[in-house]
């Protein structure tokens, strides 16, 4: 997602914004029907469901609402201490498991989220004409063809991450960056209507990836692209992050307006966590309604779709205020 990777040619609110209608061939298809018995699943009360801006259909379809055994430990949250989770779903949940006596990971409320944020792209993705695919996106240096093939590919490096974590054996994201930039670059040639094609086939294949990982393989370990190992119940989430930021990057209409508030959160969430394992983060305090992120002297405000748009790198600070000018602040990814 940082242009610099690229191989370019390269508290919820009570009424939910308004979504754009679905196209056809949306990934709706792609991600629906249950996870097995016996998968992975997730105990949900009405009310965290709500605060995760899921409807009860989406819940059903991936398999989250399975009730946990009797003997099975409440969730505990185990957070970095920059995560601003206090009073809602955290997406890094953990439980303790004494069958094995150690912390096992829990599939966490990103399901629902990542199902949304499938569609919503889908939607980006079916505004495009096809002699709309050459124009440039909000991303520099990316054209749209870039984006979708970055997006299907992506799809792909994880189910590489699954496959690892089901069989133990090491399976990159991409053998290296110079692959990862000619898989994108070789999605990117394709046939507008191949590339629509392909970016739903690369997303059926990571739904079918998902389903079937085994319940007790959700903690193994795998790596991410930036070399940071997480359990593998990351992986939803790190779609999440690729298919909301880049439906917006499309430039079609869609804006993070259209993301829930509770995923815009979570993402903002994401860049205080990865600026604070680099040591980077700026001297800013952030304010979106009720919420905050950092501790820093400079104070920037704002509705939070604008936040968003700007600590992921999407504006320069449109629609926010601040003393003495908007800061730059690093990259996210």
């Amino acid at each position: 997602m940082n242009p610099r990777w690229a191989a370019p040619s390269s508290a919820r609110v009570t009424t939910a914004p308004s979504r754009p209608a679905k196209p056809s061939g949306s990934v709706e298809s792609v991600t629906r029907g249950p996870l097995p018995a016996g998968g992975p699943g997730h105990a949900r009360t009405p009310a965290v469901a709500a605060r995760c801006g899921s409807s009860s259909p989406v819940v059903a379809r991936f398999g989250v609402t399975a009730r946990r055994g009797a003997a099975d430990p409440p969730p505990t949250r185990r957070c970095p201490r920059s995560c601003r989770c206090r009073a809602r779903r955290c997406p890094h949940e953990v439980r303790n498991d004494p069958r094995r006596g150690v912390q096992a990971v829990s599939v966490p409320g990103t399901l629902p989220w990542w199902e949304d944020g499938e569609r919503l792209f889908a939607t980006a993705l079916g505004r495009l004409t096809d002699e709309e695919f050459d124009a440039p996106t909000l991303l520099p240096g990316w054209d749209r063809r870039h984006v979708l093939g970055h997006v299907a590919r992506n799809a792909d490096a994880l189910v590489n991450l699954l496959t690892w974590a089901r069989t133990g054996v090491e399976t990159p994201m991409y053998p290296s960056t110079g692959a990862r930039d000619a898989g994108i670059a070789e999605a990117a040639a394709l046939d507008p209507p191949v590339l629509r094609a392909e970016v739903l086939d690369a997303t059926r294949r990571l739904a079918e990836a998902v389903r079937t990982l085994p319940e007790d393989r959700w903690s193994a370990p795998v790596r991410t692209a930036q070399g940071r190992e997480v359990p593998a119940a990351e992986v939803p989430w790190m779609r999440c992050r690729e298919v909301y930021v880049h439906a917006v990057d499309l430039d079609a209409g869609v804006g993070f307006e259209d993301v829930d508030d509770e995923v815009q959160a979570a993402m903002v969430d994401d860049v205080f966590r990865m600026w604070d394992r680099r040591d980077a983060v700026p001297d800013v305090v952030v304010f979106a309604g009720d919420r905050e992120w950092g501790t820093g002297a400079v104070a920037v405000s704002g509705p939070l779709p604008a936040v968003t748009a700007w600590l992921t790198g999407r504006s320069a600070g449109d629609g926010l205020q601040a003393d003495g000018g908007i800061p730059a602040v690093p990259v996210w990814l």
